[in-house]
């Protein structure tokens, strides 16, 4: 009689990858009915060849672990931690984090769950390789649907380069923090950043008005042909350049005078010491004295010149400080304690002081550290047509909104300036003048909450409308792209580690960039970005990604 339970096997020796959830629920029931059922018997119903339903049922007694931890390890519920904790360790470790393959297998062995799952730095090399994969497929599946619910909006970028030693392009929306673009490519000309970034728009409801990066050339013909935009300049490189012309060599200007002022009072007391020891001789030398008052003289003005010099030199340090900072707080649309629009022609004023002050401080510092503030000073002009075209643009979105008169002229005074003020707030480090801006901002704000003011009649639509444009003015003044630049320094840290950025790796930070990590209020860029919820995905990644795998052989128990 022929057996049909062979008959259920096209090949017997075929091997057959069982999952492990299956596996673990095979064996709790066969273990609820085993009072009634043999294990050929189960193995049969199950479609399980009955040697290797043996060999899952007895291996649970070979494995060097407690009992209970066995128990539950090898239950349905342990599999799913297992996976989750496998998955984990992967993603926040070597995916957001710069940890290693090994790291991950050290952890493993340490805490004994590599009687459960397998540690060798292959087979996590493989499910590393494989998360990569998946990330960057997921990237690309949410941006193609976020993209279809997303509303038309203008956008700024912030562009820049970094080197690995590869050029590496990256794009970034400063407003959400989104990256639109990072990738390698073969150089950094016009054309090629023209050729990266369309491409990376292609699919997006956008359009770029302008750009904020340094000085470029390709950059600049990038935005201004490529991309039709407005190129605003980078205080960032302003400043930068201020500080490598006048940092080092004024710092050096206090050391000397400080030595040289040390030396001096070290001579006068040497005088001083001299004249002592001459007065309290039993037997003075024949011939006429020494005149140890002159010299003592001629040392103590010496020590003052020294001493006003010094002064000088700090002094110098200090002006040059104050106007750097003067600088960054002229250039604003809006000034941050008052909400008062500020003129172009009004900041160009003060930039020019400001430049005036450092120029006068620096006067006796070489030719090198001049060519680097006229560098700076170059940039002034373009700074200040920024603000032109600044508010030019938020009077063309204002004026394309049909508002009446006086909501026009609050969104102008009030809702604009004051949701600027929050976002300087957020970027002030000085605690004062981080809660004096807070408090302005809130004063101009809160006419949105005032039941009898102008708003009181408007309905929640018309309202919701002006404070999204609001937003969306308050947004385009962009004064630097330190987003990139601290992008690329995450970059940075993370190719010092792997020593090479593959594309996949590349490309998923990036997609972990935009739809893992979260801002205090809990949001990630693509949130921002999109104005919609991506799905959640960590939960996606743990639904896709496979089950873990055993150990290649497990721990046999030590006999007594």
């Amino acid at each position: 009689m022929t057996s049909t339970y062979a008959e259920s096997f096209q090949n017997a020796n075929t091997k057959i990858q069982w999952p492990r959830d299956d596996i673990s629920i095979k064996i709790i029931d066969f273990k609820n009915r085993k009072k009634t059922l043999s294990q050929r018997e189960f193995a049969k119903q199950a479609g399980v060849p009955r040697t290797t339903f043996q060999n899952w049922y007895n291996r649970m007694d070979k494995i060097d672990a407690d009992p209970a931890l066995v128990s539950f390890f090898e239950s349905p519920a342990g599999v799913n931690f297992l996976h989750i904790l496998i998955q984990a360790l992967h993603f926040e470790f070597t995916k957001v984090g710069c940890s290693s393959i090994r790291n991950i297998c050290n952890f493993l062995k340490l805490t004994r769950l590599s009687c459960f799952v397998a540690a060798s730095y292959g087979t996590h090399q493989k499910i590393s390789d494989q998360m990569d994969t998946m990330i960057g497929r997921f990237g690309d599946m949410e941006e193609a649907r976020l993209s279809l619910l997303m509303p038309e909006k203008r956008i700024t970028l912030c562009e820049d380069e970094t080197f690995h030693p590869q050029v590496c392009l990256v794009a970034i929306n400063p407003d959400s923090n989104y990256i639109i673009l990072e990738k390698y490519a073969n150089d950094r000309s016009g054309a090629t950043w023209n050729q990266t970034v369309i491409g990376a728009l292609a699919n997006l409801p956008v359009k770029v008005i302008q750009s904020t990066s340094d000085e470029a050339k390709g950059l600049i013909h990038h935005v201004t042909k490529g991309l039709n935009g407005h190129h605003s300049p980078d205080l960032f490189h302003v400043m930068y350049e201020i500080s490598r012309g006048t940092g080092a060599p004024l710092f050096a200007k206090i050391r000397k005078a400080e030595k040289d002022h040390a030396n001096c009072e070290k001579a006068v007391h040497n005088a001083l010491k001299s004249k002592k020891e001459y007065e309290n001789l039993e037997k003075r030398p024949v011939g006429r004295p020494l005149d140890f008052d002159k010299r003592v003289l001629c040392c103590r003005e010496k020590e003052q010149e020294a001493k006003a010099a010094l002064d000088q030199a700090r002094e110098n340090r200090e002006v040059v400080t104050k106007a750097r900072k003067q600088i960054s707080k002229a250039y604003h649309p809006y000034d941050p304690f008052t909400g008062k629009k500020q003129d172009s022609s009004v900041v160009g004023i003060q930039l020019k002081d400001s430049f005036d002050q450092i120029r006068k401080a620096t006067d006796l510092l070489s030719d090198r550290c001049k060519e680097r503030i006229d560098k700076a000073w170059r940039v002034t002009e373009k700074m200040t047509a920024t603000l032109i075209f600044y508010f030019c643009m938020i009077e063309s979105l204002v004026s394309d909104m049909d508002l009446p008169d006086d909501k026009r002229e609050l969104m102008h005074s009030q809702l604009i300036p004051g949701f600027y003020l929050q976002k300087v707030s957020r970027k002030e480090k000085d605690p004062e003048q981080k809660e004096l801006i807070r408090q302005k901002s809130q004063t101009l704000l809160s006419v949105l909450q005032d039941r009898t003011g102008p708003f009181s009649e408007s309905d929640e639509g018309e309202i919701n409308r002006m404070v999204r444009t609001a937003k969306e003015c308050a947004g385009f003044f962009q004064r630097s792209s330190s987003c990139v630049e601290g992008r690329n320094a995450q970059l940075s840290i993370h190719h010092h580690g792997m020593h090479r950025l593959s594309d996949r790796k590349l490309k998923g930070l990036t997609v972990i960039h935009n739809f893992y990590l979260k801002r205090p209020d809990g949001t990630t860029a693509a949130e921002r970005f999109f104005e919609n919820k991506p799905i959640n995905m960590f939960e996606w990644l743990v639904e896709k990604m496979p089950l873990p795998a055993r150990p290649r052989r497990n721990r046999i128990k030590m006999a007594s």
